[in-house]
């Protein structure tokens, strides 16, 4: 066991640029509160460029060792540099340790980021592009937050400057705990316990796949925080799939104080990366890519506003990102097994605001993923082809967060193991008009849930899938269905697919007085009984194909 050594800083910065006198800065708005906790206010300092906006926008988290520093102090090296290159940005306070123990820290970025992007337009914020940037107890809280990102916390991109990634590793490279992990965790020795939140609280125990771009920057001479804190996050980054990128300061050590002698250039290749990292997506040249990968799209001034993809093999977490940006595309179509769409990748989607229509087919989505869709609040409609095929403990309990989608008019759910807690789910989205399901689990119990949406004017009804066992199949439509059916009073359109009905139970459907039109797809019913259907139901437009002998084979096996 590491023995413990008098507690001290290990997170202490530089706090000058060399001596130099400092240039003068455009005005900032100061002393915002963004956030009250308790008795703290929580401030920040705004500066928003000249001109119209929006503009790319980075939130500065400044370092301290967790225990001291303000939105002045250490980063401020930046706040320059920022200015000249055209960004809002935003310097903020945190709640420092020992009197805020963990998480309160990370806890106030968190809130930092839906302040920001709450207040927006005030200050000429693009949403869409926010960058954190954070310096050595700064970077971890960045990091953090970048590996821990929830709908209203993404963020475009993440930059630690010599950032302790590894709070384990940083404390075995001091030999001892230090003021701030003291501080920060309440830890006072290191025992099993110590160590397991000291991994607990280290950015590195969290990365995955889907995670933003990521930028360290770093001196290779800190004897602070050392060099290979970044070395190893930039491996676990790269072998997790996720760019990151690395600055490397020759003989730089802790703090940028000095570090314009040791690369003048620092700040301009942080720059640099924010532009290419965060430029928004150039239509043309996102058609000429998208194109290539096989999509078929519609323009309006060079502006992409239709995207369809009848193969979604080749799409990943670039391509996903890179449709994401195409900020006035109002209708998208994923179909051809568009499994690379899953909870990390959903999220890069969620700045299309204008979208309209999304079709999906065979995407790899959870129940709590799901929520993930809530983002795109102007759909009308949405289609889920295949989803979560074969993903152990899905329900489709997770469509009930659609709801939070005001327009969403028609839904379509189909060939998924989506039972009767789905149906339940989709009882929750009031707002639906349209509805459409077939080949799914649920259960005549199920379809009791289409009885609770008040304004549903068409539904598709198809057959649930079939067993593989060799045992009997328990069907979701036949003749006992009309009971429920029948209760939809608001119906004007229905489609009933792949069952075998009997004359009695299709007259019922008189009982519904606004019915207009009637499918029959794929029934098994004498000719002879539609034209009685026909006389029954006068005011009711009714299509029907008698079935093939092919057809009638297939229909056999399926409802055995």
């Amino acid at each position: 066991m590491l023995r413990m050594l008098p507690l001290i800083t290990f997170f202490w910065l530089l706090t000058t640029t060399g001596g130099a006198a400092e240039l003068a800065l455009p005005p900032l708005k100061t002393d915002i509160e963004f956030a009250k906790v308790g008795d703290v206010s929580l401030t920040l300092d705004a500066f928003v460029p000249e001109g119209a906006g929006p503009f790319p926008t980075c939130i500065l988290v400044h370092g301290g060792g967790f225990v001291r520093g303000d939105k002045q102090s250490y980063i401020k090296p930046l706040f320059e540099p920022l200015s000249k290159a055209g960004f809002t940005w935003f310097t903020i306070n945190y709640r420092l340790a020992p009197q805020h123990r963990w998480p309160a820290c990370a806890e106030d970025v968190e809130t930092a980021i839906r302040w920001v992007k709450a207040h927006a337009k005030e200050h000429k914020v693009d949403a869409n592009r926010i960058a954190l940037i954070g310096e050595s107890a700064g970077g971890h809280l960045v990091s953090w937050v970048g590996t821990h990102l929830k709908e209203d916390t993404r963020v475009t991109a993440v930059v630690p400057f010599y950032a302790p990634h590894d709070l384990e590793l940083q404390v075995k490279h001091r030999n001892m705990l230090g003021e701030s992990m003291t501080g920060l965790l309440g830890l006072t020795e290191l025992n099993d316990d110590a160590w397991k939140r000291l991994r607990e609280a280290s950015p590195s125990s969290y990365v995955h796949k889907g995670m933003p771009p990521f930028l360290q920057i770093h001196g290779d001479k800190d004897p602070t925080v050392p060099f290979e804190q970044s070395a190893r996050f930039q491996k676990l980054m790269q072998d997790g799939g996720n760019q990151c990128d690395l600055i490397t300061i020759p003989n730089g050590v802790h703090g940028m104080g000095g570090w314009d002698k040791l690369d003048p250039n620092y700040k301009d290749k942080l720059v640099a990366w924010l532009n290419t990292t965060m430029k928004p997506v150039d239509d043309t040249a996102a058609a000429t890519k998208l194109t290539e990968l096989g999509a078929q799209l519609t323009q309006a001034g060079g502006v992409i506003t239709k995207l369809s993809f009848k193969d979604c093999s080749k799409l990943g977490d670039a391509e996903f990102r890179m449709i994401g940006q195409l900020r006035e595309l109002k209708s998208l179509t994923l179909y051809g097994q568009c499994k690379g769409l899953t909870d990390e990748t959903l999220p890069h989607l969620s700045g299309l605001v204008n979208l309209e229509e999304l079709g999906t087919d065979g995407i790899q989505v959870t129940d709590a993923g799901l929520a993930k869709f809530a983002a795109l609040t102007n759909l009308k409609s949405l289609s889920f082809f295949h989803p979560s095929f074969g993903m152990k403990g899905f329900d489709g309990s997770g469509y009930a967060a659609l709801k939070a989608l005001p327009k969403l008019e028609r839904l379509t759910i189909a060939g998924t193991p989506f039972n009767d807690k789905g149906m339940a789910a989709v009882a929750e989205i009031k707002q639906l008009h349209d509805f459409r399901t077939w080949h799914t689990y649920q259960t005549p119990a199920g379809n009791e849930s289409l009885t609770k949406l008040p304004e549903l004017k068409s539904l598709w009804l198809g057959q649930r899938l079939r067993r593989y066992d060799g045992g009997p199949n328990s069907l979701s439509l036949d003749d006992p269905t009309f009971d429920v059916l029948t209760k939809l009073k608001t119906l004007e359109s229905l489609t009933l697919d792949e069952a075998r009905l009997s004359l009695a139970a299709l007259t019922r459907l008189k009982e519904l007085p606004r019915l207009k039109k009637l499918e029959l797809r794929r029934i098994d019913i004498p000719a002879a009984d539609i034209e009685k259907l026909k006389t029954s139901l006068p005011a009711v437009s009714i299509a029907w194909t008698p079935l093939t002998d092919d057809e009638r084979q297939k229909l056999d096996a399926f409802l055995k």
